[in-house]
């Protein structure tokens, strides 16, 4: 599959409005959105959420950091890392609590990502 094809991926799957909490897109600033490598999302909410599920995808191989905010409101620790394959959706299933989260991505790619409750 060419590079830079993730909205195709994505055109295989059911729509993210199905996946996501509240019919919000938790992830709205990385939908299909070229980033550079390092960048983080904005924190979601996910307080009462026992199970969760992320989904991402990326046009390029590289490294998923799944962050938590610390209960000082201020601070981002790294919870879990996860390799990615170019174009292949990844899910990764959170169990434990956290009141937000965020993603990171080590490369500059296109990619989304979104959450939902429950199991992968």
């Amino acid at each position: 599959m060419p590079r830079g094809s993730v909205g195709n991926i994505l055109n295989r799957y059911p729509p993210k409005t199905e996946f996501v909490k509240d019919d919000t897109d938790p992830f709205p600033d990385w939908d299909a959105l070229a980033i550079a490598g390092g960048d983080a999302t904005l924190g979601v909410n996910v307080t009462g959420y026992a199970n969760k599920t992320i989904y991402f995808i990326s046009s390029v191989q590289g490294t998923l950091t799944i962050q938590v905010l610390e209960p000082d409101g201020v601070t981002w620790r790294d919870f879990d890392m996860l390799g990615v394959t170019a174009e292949m959706l990844r899910s990764y299933q959170m169990e434990e609590q956290a009141t937000q989260v965020r993603l990171s991505f080590s490369e500059a790619a296109t990619v989304s990502a979104w959450m939902a409750r429950g199991v992968a």
